[in-house]
């Protein structure tokens, strides 16, 4: 995804729709299924990271995948993301 307007002629931009939250935090714990630090409060955290990534799908697979390949818990990754949310915006 991008903010950018002029892309070449090879890419084809597609509109995503942001998720549900249930859909959102559905999707999140599927990611993540057996591939994560699980805690009691997996729902309440996947739902707080679905709510801070603003519920755009591909925030929420690239949390998912980081996630899952390094068995981070919620908890762990919202550390992570709230210490570098300001500078990884300025990315885009």
């Amino acid at each position: 995804t991008g903010r950018l307007a002029r892309w070449g002629a090879e890419v084809e931009a597609i509109e995503l729709e942001l998720l549900a939250k249930d859909a959102a935090v559905a999707f999140l714990l599927a990611r993540t299924a057996g591939r994560r630090g699980a805690t009691p409060d997996d729902a309440d955290r996947a739902a707080q990271l679905a709510r801070e990534l603003g519920y755009l799908p591909l925030a929420l697979e690239q949390a998912g995948a980081a996630i899952a390949e390094r068995w981070l818990t919620f908890a762990e990754y919202l550390t992570e993301w709230q210490a570098r949310r300001d500078q990884v915006l300025t990315w885009f």
